[in-house]
Formats: C-alpha cells, structure tokens, sequence
C-alpha cells in the first residue's frame, strides 16, 4: 500500500493505519477483517514545517523499518518531469516485477540469511553509539547503504533489529547468503 502524505491526514486516520500495519487487519463498522498477505507500507510525508501536517509520534514512526530522503529533484529531473507525460497516466503502464508468491519466497530467503555475530555486534554497537549525539548519527548516514537514519534507532531497543532486518534483505538482493 502507498500512503502518500501520510502527516497531511488527521493523527485519527495516522492511528489508523498504522494500527493495521501492526495488528495486520482492520475494523470497519465494527466488524474485523484480516489483510492480505503480504501486507507492507510505503508511506511518503511532507516537512513537519509545512503547514496542515500533523507530525507523527515517535511510536508511530517505531512502525515503520526506514526512513530514506529523496530530496528534491535537480533542475534537468525536473525538467524532465515538467516536459514528461502526465505521471498518473504512466500507473496504467506499470507491471510486477514479481507475484505474491515471488515475494513471499523472497521475503522468506531474507529471514534465512545469516547474521555474523560481528555484524550483530556492530549493529549493537552503531545504535549505542548514536544515542550519544546527532554528530555521531549525521556522520554515520554516510556509513549505512540502507540509509536508515541514526536518529531514528535513537530511542527503542527493537531498532537494531530493524536495521539487522534490513541488512539481510539488503544482502540477499545482493546474491550474499552470508552476511
């Protein structure tokens, strides 16, 4: 699922869905109902400083495995975009890479990868490090390929094992079995 501007909705909506990212169904009227499988979120937001964004809590941000910044286009990319077709006409045009079935295999390949106890220790180590200070968590963006954000992993223990997560997945695309 594609949540776009997922801070521009009231924190009612936010609860939501992230209690369906959690909980893996939904109740509507009362009655529940389960989510297929699988069932992930990619949510886009807009700088808390813009105004009508209402910003996450950091226990809804807890929810998701990373946060990666795009930025904003160069001016020969935005160009492009401004020159190109109508980008909700280009949807119609878009196919699967793969079937559910190729996802949850993959998805199941990732869990097998194996962790080094070096690497889980420098996972432990990197999420210790950068809750000293936002100077060890800038300098280290620049380290992680995931680009999963230090000040993130800040505050709860289970983000090391987001990160740890990653990885694997990460590696795997990678055609690495050992990590």
């Amino acid at each position: 699922m594609l949540a776009d501007e997922i801070n521009r909705t009231t924190p009612k909506s936010q609860s939501a869905l992230l209690e369906a990212m959690e909980e893996r169904q939904v109740t509507i009227d009362g009655n529940t109902r389960p989510l297929p499988t699988p069932f992930f979120v990619i949510a886009t937001q807009n700088p808390n400083t813009q105004a009508g964004t209402f910003p996450l809590s950091e226990s809804q941000l807890d929810r998701f495995l990373m946060r990666i910044e795009l930025g904003y286009p160069d001016a020969a990319a935005e160009e492009e975009l401004l020159k190109g077709e109508d980008r909700r006409a280009l949807l119609d045009r878009l196919s699967s890479t793969m079937d559910v079935r190729q996802l949850e295999e993959y998805q199941e390949s990732a869990q097998q990868v194996k962790v080094s106890e070096a690497l889980l220790d420098y996972i432990q180590r990197l999420v210790q490090y950068s809750r000293q200070g936002p100077e060890f968590a800038a300098s280290m963006k620049i380290v992680i390929d995931a680009y999963v954000e230090m000040n993130y992993m800040q505050e709860q223990p289970n983000r090391s094992d987001k990160l740890r997560r990653a990885i694997r997945a990460f590696r795997l695309k990678a055609f690495t079995v050992n990590v």
